[in-house]
Parts: structure tokens; C-alpha cells; sequence
């Protein structure tokens, strides 16, 4: 028989996900003293990009997008240098196809691209301040704004509205050109970040000083562990949990998820679907949790009472619940309850 200690560790090593889960209420007090230094940069580099955002044109409220059910999303960029940090974002909350668009060149190409996008509702548009200049450009956005929804993403001086005067689509504009604000504007195109800064100077009669429109938070958001106050370092221990349940064969992988306040702050996958190591798990993988209420509450709640000698795992069903005590089930282990093998 198993020893309790040993049996604790079994429980602990099968149900990794769940532990990680529980140890949330330690982590929302620890090492917040010293935030790993290179976060602590994303984090000031995100307070700076939320107070440079701005959303002009939401008059019909599209952005954020809502009913994600309903649309089928492509994403198109040209030379911004961050598309991919951006793209990526976009396909954390909805699947997000792909368009470079300097592959359609002149205005047959942008004919060509028209006709690419047909099988799309919706069109996001990435653009820095040169692309903004192009002519060609902004008739592809007007007239693809008469057929579906497009949104444009704008990076760079506020001077590049002046040529964007004559387009009706919603605009996200970020005078900031960093991974952080390529993040932080695809969040903000599904509302994982809210939009709460307006034009602080006049551009053209449209885009005036206090124009834009404000977005409430409506979905998850991601960012690093010390926009919470918590040290990336105190994560770490989520690989060790991970790695010694799939070589002990409690799991063939797992994928793990750390969320405070609403915001995503950990996400990774570890291991495999099944033990012949065929397909690696992902983080937009999704899983059956038929029958979990067990590892997700009792077992949790086994482990506190056992630990404060409230609760024995080899006294008996009998024991502890009268109605048992004239049954098959009167000598059933609390043990072999939590093991599945009652």
C-alpha cells in the first residue's frame, strides 16, 4: 500500500493543472519585491502604448469584435515590421488567416487580393505611416468597406490621418512601433485590452483634438507576469510540475494556463496527445474535462483535510457517512475513492 505521503505525491503529479490552479492565491503575493528586468521593460513599454492608442471611427461600435462565430477573419500587412508578433496575437482569440500583400502588386493586384478575401466578413488592415500614402491602398480599404467589415490598424505620426481622412472603417491608431503595441492592438481589436485615449492634436477637420471612441475590456488579456505584480521566476516551477508528470506517466502532456485579474500571464504546452508521441500538444488545443469535478474540488479538498488530520485516506466510506453502514459500499477506502478504483 501506499504510504499517505507517497499517495499525496500521486495525486499531486496526476493532477498538475490543477495544482498550478490552487497555487494561485500564493502567487498573487509572491516575489512581487524584484520584477524580472526585462518584463519590467514590457510592462512600462505597455502603460506607455495604452496612452498612445486611439480609436477613430467606431461611430457603429464594430470594434471590439463580438459574435466571433459569425466571422471568418483575414488578416493583411505589407512591410510592417511586426506583423507576425500582431498576427499571432489576433489568433489567440479567433482563427485568423494571413495576407502578405506585397505579393499583390499595382491595382490589378489589389484587384487580385480583393478577390482572395471574397470567403471573408471580415478584413483587418495592418499599415505603417509610407503604406498610408498609397492611393492604391486606400481605395482597396473603401471599397472592400462596402461589402464587409474592415478594420484598419495604423503605426506611426499622427501626421500619416491626414491621408486617411476619406476612410469610413474603424481605425486603431498607435503612434508606437514596438512588439508591445503589435500586441497591444490586436488585443484591442477583439477587446482583450480596453481603448481609452482620444487625439490629443488636431490632424484635419475629422481627426481633431478629443476625437476617438472608448472600448470597455470584454475578453482575456495576455501580458507577462509583472503587469500583475507577480516575478516571472515564481512561475518557473510550473515546467518541473509538467515535466515529471509525463515522464512518470501520469499524463502524456499537458497545457497550462495562469490568469489573475483577467489577464493571461502564463500559457505553454508541454508533452504529447497520447504516450506514442505523435502529436504535441498546443496551446489551442482543447480538451474533453468530462468527470473533473473530482480532481477539481474533492481531491483538493482531501488533501487539505488529510493534511489537518480531519480526514484518514484508509478509514472507510462507513465511517465517516451513516447511511453506508448497512451497505455494499461500507467498506469502500477513501482511498480507493480518490483512485478511481471503488
Amino acid at each position: 500500500m501506499l504510504t499517505e505521503r507517497k499517495f499525496m505525491r500521486r495525486i499531486e503529479i496526476s493532477n498538475c493543472l490543477f495544482g498550478v490552479i490552487m497555487g494561485l492565491t500564493l502567487l498573487q503575493t509572491a516575489c512581487a519585491q524584484n520584477p524580472h528586468q526585462p518584463n519590467a521593460a514590457i510592462v512600462a513599454e505597455e502603460r506607455l502604448v495604452e496612452k498612445s492608442t486611439v480609436l477613430l471611427n467606431n461611430d457603429l461600435q464594430l470594434l471590439p469584435i463580438q459574435h466571433l462565430e459569425q466571422t471568418k477573419i483575414a488578416s493583411v500587412h505589407f512591410s510592417y515590421s511586426y506583423f507576425s508578433i500582431l498576427d499571432s496575437m489576433l489568433n489567440k482569440y479567433a482563427r485568423v488567416q494571413g495576407f502578405n500583400g506585397n505579393q499583390y502588386s499595382g491595382t490589378d493586384g489589389m484587384n487580385t487580393l480583393s478577390d482572395d478575401l471574397k470567403m471573408f466578413n471580415t478584413i483587418i488592415v495592418t499599415v505603417n505611416e509610407a503604406e498610408a500614402a498609397n492611393p492604391q491602398l486606400i481605395d482597396f480599404i473603401n471599397k472592400n468597406r462596402n461589402l464587409k467589415n474592415v478594420f484598419v490598424i495604423l503605426f506611426g505620426k499622427g501626421a500619416a490621418l491626414k491621408t486617411l481622412d476619406l476612410v469610413t472603417a474603424p481605425i486603431i491608431w498607435s503612434e508606437r512601433q514596438t512588439p508591445v503595441s503589435a500586441s497591444f492592438a490586436a488585443q484591442a481589436v477583439f477587446g482583450g485590452v480596453p481603448l481609452t485615449q482620444k487625439l490629443a492634436l488636431t490632424y484635419t477637420p475629422k481627426y481633431k483634438t478629443g476625437y476617438g471612441f472608448i472600448t470597455a475590456k470584454t475578453r482575456l488579456q495576455y501580458t507577462v507576469p509583472e503587469n500583475v505584480g507577480i516575478n516571472s521566476n515564481s512561475l518557473l516551477g510550473i515546467d518541473d510540475v509538467a515535466k515529471e508528470a509525463i515522464s512518470k506517466h501520469a499524463t502524456p502532456g499537458c497545457v497550462v494556463i495562469v490568469a489573475k485579474d483577467g489577464k493571461v500571464i502564463f500559457n505553454k504546452a508541454y508533452g504529447y496527445h497520447t504516450y506514442d508521441n505523435l502529436m504535441p500538444d498546443k496551446i489551442t488545443d482543447i480538451f474533453d474535462l468530462a468527470s473533473m469535478t473530482k480532481i477539481s474540488a474533492t481531491t483538493m479538498e482531501a488533501m487539505q483535510l488529510t493534511g489537518e488530520g480531519k480526514l484518514q485516506l484508509d478509514s472507510t466510506i462507513g465511517y465517516y457517512i451513516a447511511k453506508a453502514r448497512n451497505t455494499n459500499k461500507n467498506d469502500i477506502k477513501v482511498r480507493e475513492l480518490l483512485l478511481h478504483q471503488a
